[in-house]
């Protein structure tokens, strides 16, 4: 079973591209000698790793907090709760339906791969701040 949560977007195929682009420079670069090659080649290096470390960066954000709601969840499921509510992901967008978790097939997929119980209803609420440092679960 493919998890549900994961890189399913857009963004993703920026990051490939990025890397491709690095190696394609990185084997252009190789063939012209000059100072100023010399420059521009270590200022594209340098905007590569920092976009693709700023993609990570977002996907580690999310997989932060769905951890956190993950728990959540667990522990609501242990203290025999019918109802739990969770937050939405701060970068919802960087997947497919990470967020609305429709009562159905999605949901019951979501529920089998964490092993949470089919009794307990997830119910997603807003977030009042965007990032999850910055506000607990509770």
């Amino acid at each position: 079973m493919v998890t549900p949560f994961g890189p399913r977007n857009i963004l993703l195929t920026y990051l490939m591209l990025s890397v491709s682009l690095g190696i394609l420079w990185a084997n252009l670069s190789k063939n012209i000698e000059s100072s100023h090659v010399n420059k521009l080649n270590k200022l594209v290096k340098g905007m590569i790793i920092c976009c693709s470390l700023f993609y990570v960066s977002l996907y580690a954000i999310n997989a932060f907090e769905n951890n956190r709601r993950i728990k959540l969840i667990k522990q609501a499921d242990e203290s025999n709760q019918s109802v739990v509510e969770i937050r939405r992901l701060p970068f919802s967008f960087l997947g497919q339906q990470l967020d609305n978790i429709p009562m159905g097939n999605r949901q019951d997929e979501y529920k089998e791969y964490y092993d949470i119980s089919k009794n307990i209803e997830i119910k997603i609420v807003n977030r009042t701040m965007p990032l999850p440092w910055k506000q607990t679960n509770n």
